[in-house]
């Protein structure tokens, strides 16, 4: 995900939980896009100043729930448990 001016990843963090963290984490990396993913350009491509602050998404690649469901990725960091076990099943699946 782009985030105003930051790229984010989907990552499975220490705990095996869903998280957001920034691209600078990761080494430098090549990797081919799983079969499957999307892409979307959001609102946030437009966006500048203050109004970054209410359309934040920049672009959105991944599996079609969090790239389809404005909401997924909030879910996610929430913990809800319906949105967890998509990205378990995206997890597993890519495995």
């Amino acid at each position: 995900m782009a985030w105003e001016t930051t790229l984010m990843f989907l990552v499975r963090d220490d705990h095996g939980l869903p998280r957001f963290a920034p691209a600078s984490f990761f080494s430098t990396l090549t990797a081919p896009v799983p079969d499957g993913w999307m892409f979307s350009l959001g609102d946030g491509a437009h966006a500048f100043g203050t109004e970054l602050w209410t359309k934040p998404v920049v672009a959105m690649w991944g599996y079609r729930e969090l790239v389809e469901d404005a909401g997924h990725g909030g879910a996610l960091e929430l913990g809800e448990p319906s949105a967890i076990a998509v990205f378990e099943q995206f997890f597993e699946a890519s495995r």
